[in-house]
């Protein structure tokens, strides 16, 4: 699938914004089991940054819209569609963060503001399964119709928004021990995931038939209309003519800033505190794991390959001719003198 850059801010910016929130409320709300929740400053300034971050991605997904005034139209379908579920969750998530922080702000106490966080907990664990399930409902592309893409989505942007977690609680001056603890963790599991979600889709197998192209496995489907050869919305918005060396790029930015960056400096981080030193490569560690993230999305949707391609002959994974099209070459009429 050709890569949208507006959806992949959205699903990374926004993700980062609620693994944000997620996992300051976790930590404050671990701090008031032991009777020392965090600073109401702290907790203000973290939605602020998590709204920063859910807002930057709501921006660019505007830009996805032809018409943008026509958006509304998107939440019709809730019934049916994850698209609509997405539309319809994320005000409420955004609206329940910023009273969160605004309970904090306002010095209201540690039991109202938990339980207005929970609520928002509730709904930001809600918007990572709705953005998920919208790709992994797709049954024509196989990459992105697995469990692998919801539990993605959801590992990825709780350790990313974790990450920035950390880096609000070493400005505002606040013991990072516990974020930290948790960061790690969930930046393992996310590569874990990730790795196996990988490679399952190296391993996926397409017969070339005309029921894998059109998804009706009646068996006497057979091909009546051959593809066009010009350049038209079908074969370029769902087939990403990427060079192989750019997507190999991709993965290694993915796997090094995204993983392997971030982590290093969260246990750099991670041994100073032990010794009761605050820390302060969390901000840096934030930078490179968006960075990351963004080529990691970049790398889902180029990896999309959609069944209709088999029809314009244009899937990959196959050296040589397309056998559906040769076949359907061979009984074509000759085009007219």
């Amino acid at each position: 699938m050709a890569p949208e850059f507006s959806i992949i801010f959205l699903t990374v910016f926004a993700g980062a914004g609620q693994g944000l929130f997620l996992c300051i409320f976790a930590v404050d709300l671990l701090g008031a089991i032991r009777g020392a929740p965090l600073a109401p400053e702290t907790v203000a300034l973290a939605m602020v940054m998590a709204l920063a971050l859910m807002t930057v991605g709501l921006a660019a997904s505007v830009f996805h819209l032809s018409h943008p005034l026509r958006g509304v139209k998107a939440a019709r379908r809730y019934k049916s569609s994850w698209l609509s579920r997405e539309a319809l969750a994320l005000p409420p998530a955004m609206g329940l963060i910023a009273l969160y922080g605004a309970a904090a702000w306002l010095g209201y106490s540690v039991d109202a503001r938990l339980a207005i966080g929970a609520a928002a907990a509730a709904a930001a664990l809600y918007l990572y399964l709705a953005t998920g399930m919208i790709y992994a409902s797709v049954p024509y592309i196989k990459e992105w119709n697995t469990a692998y893409t919801p539990l993605s989505f959801t590992l990825i942007g709780l350790a990313v928004g974790g990450t920035g977690a950390v880096a609000v609680l070493e400005i505002s001056g606040e013991a990072a021990l516990t974020a930290v603890r948790g960061v790690i963790p969930l930046m393992l599991a996310a590569a874990l995931v990730k790795w196996w979600h990988w490679r399952r889709n190296a391993r996926l197998f397409t017969p070339f038939t005309p029921h894998a192209a059109i998804g009706v496995m009646r068996p006497d489907a057979r091909l009546m209309d051959m593809g066009t050869t010009y350049q038209h919305y079908n074969t370029t918005e769902y087939d990403a003519r990427v060079p192989a060396a750019a997507v190999d790029t991709a993965r290694y930015v993915a796997v090094i800033a995204l993983f392997i960056l971030p982590l290093a400096l969260l246990l750099l981080d991670y041994m100073p505190l032990l010794r009761g030193e605050g820390g302060w490569l969390a901000a840096p560690a934030l930078l490179l794991a968006l960075t990351g993230a963004v080529a990691e999305r970049w790398l889902f949707f180029v990896e999309g390959n959609h069944a209709q391609n088999l029809y314009y002959g244009s899937y990959r994974g196959r050296k040589g001719p397309n056998p559906l099209l040769e076949s359907g070459k061979a009984h074509a009429p000759l085009p007219p003198r």
